[in-house]
């Protein structure tokens, strides 16, 4: 948890990238997936686990965030890749809860 928390933190003190700001890629509005996944991302460090909506959500943006990643370049980069790795270690975690 320690490291999601971490993970979160240093997620928390960069601004969404200006250039993110109503772009689409692949029909992802980037602005939106970040707006579900931090929620997600909130709820599961309050609640120390997922319910079945964010398990979703949070699955959903994995898939998203992975086609999206090599599209972008710079701080955008950087920016979707922090939030690429906290889904990820949330999603491990839970899946090695079971």
């Amino acid at each position: 948890m320690q490291k999601i928390e971490q993970e979160w933190a240093e997620y928390c003190k960069l601004p969404f990238p200006d250039e993110l700001v109503h772009v689409e890629i692949e029909g992802v509005c980037l602005a939106s997936l970040d707006s579900f996944a931090a929620g997600c991302i909130s709820r599961y460090l309050d609640d120390h686990s997922l319910d079945v909506e964010c398990k979703t959500i949070l699955e959903d943006c994995s898939s998203k965030l992975r086609k999206i990643v090599s599209e972008l370049q710079g701080p955008a980069n950087v920016y979707i890749l922090r939030l690429q790795t906290l889904v990820t270690l949330i999603i491990e975690r839970e899946r090695d809860k079971l």
